[in-house]
């Protein structure tokens, strides 16, 4: 992450990452930089652990609710389709 870069817990188990002046591409390296990282290193009885993320763009008619609710959406697709997914949000794709 880069220090203009805002990471924060949202509830839970969920974490959000907000990236200025960033692309959906700059989001999707980071995803896989911090799930290879997290993934590389068992634990315990666990073993490997996958992250599942939901992204998406700010978009002009946003504000903080519509942002998130797309970003929280778009997560809860990728937890749908299995361990270590990442979904963007308005798109049908998929990627592990």
């Amino acid at each position: 992450m880069r220090s203009a870069d805002i990471a924060c817990r949202v509830g839970g188990d969920e974490f959000a990452v907000i990236l200025p002046e960033s692309t959906l591409m700059d989001a999707d390296q980071l995803y896989r930089r911090i799930q290879q990282s997290v993934s590389s290193r068992p634990i315990g009885q666990e073993g490997r652990l996958f992250l599942s993320a939901g992204v998406t763009d700010m978009r002009p008619e946003d504000d903080a609710v519509s942002f998130f609710q797309r970003a929280d959406d778009a997560l809860y697709r990728a937890k749908e389709a299995g361990k270590g997914r990442m979904v963007t949000a308005g798109s049908n794709a998929v990627n592990s």
